[in-house]
């Protein structure tokens, strides 16, 4: 969106904020009786930042909590994808006296998932095995359909921000993602890339339906489902083959 056109940017600024609230007063996130707050200002940027207080330690943000508040991060995800691609939601961490971290630490949410910052080092090792995942996931997919970056196609591997050791597939046709597909996948990883792991995200466009965003993560020892199966199962029917 230009800067020329600054209303519906700001418009766009006022209901994340307002859906962002509604999502952290849910979960008891809130301040003051929580450990988030929404900064209340617009700096004219794409970016929405959120507060998140600190009372025992100011390290930042350790991989264990990132995992715990894995499904928060998602909800914020699925809720950019309203919204123009430039937006990102920006968890920074906040001591309890009010001052946030120097250099800042904490985790940005974009549609293309969290991202912890400052940016994790990745050795030479794992960019390498990233981008042979990518090139090998690119060869198995396109066994079963086409890759189109603008929903016109079945599938698209995600390529301008890569998490290291992983990938994420947006699914632009749910005939697309069979159990068949994902063993195949789950078989690569198990074969060739035992520490990496793979996101589908549903991004399916139905006539007349809402269709749920979250789907499923590959590793090489489990899959785990984060849809709503039955309310796939409703809109699509048997072209759902889970």
């Amino acid at each position: 969106m230009s800067s020329e056109d600054p209303k519906p940017r700001e418009e766009e600024w006022r209901a994340i904020q307002a859906r962002l609230g509604e999502l952290l007063a849910r979960r008891g996130l809130s301040v003051p009786n929580g450990r988030c707050q929404l900064v209340d200002r617009d700096s004219g940027a794409f970016e929405q930042k959120v507060r998140v207080f600190f009372q025992d330690h100011e390290d930042g943000l350790s991989d264990d909590e990132v995992e715990a508040h894995s499904d928060l991060l998602q909800a914020v995800c699925d809720l950019l994808w309203d919204y123009s691609r430039e937006w990102r939601v920006s968890f920074v961490v906040t001591r309890k006296d009010g001052t946030e971290t120097i250099p800042p630490r904490g985790v940005r949410v974009s549609t293309n998932g969290p991202e912890v910052f400052p940016p994790v080092e990745v050795s030479p090792a794992d960019t390498r095995q990233t981008r042979e995942l990518y090139d090998a996931l690119e060869q198995l997919l396109a066994a079963h359909g086409t890759s189109n970056a603008f929903g016109e196609g079945d599938y698209w591997i995600v390529d301008d921000s890569w998490v290291p050791l992983s990938h994420k597939v947006c699914i632009f046709n749910i005939e697309f993602l069979t159990p068949q597909l994902v063993g195949e996948v789950q078989h690569l990883l198990k074969d060739k890339f035992p520490a990496c792991h793979l996101w589908f995200q549903i991004e399916v466009r139905e006539p007349g339906a809402e269709v749920p965003l979250p789907g499923i993560r590959v590793f090489p020892d489990r899959i785990e489902h984060d849809w709503d199966r039955d309310k796939l199962r409703s809109i699509f029917n048997d072209r759902f083959r889970w």
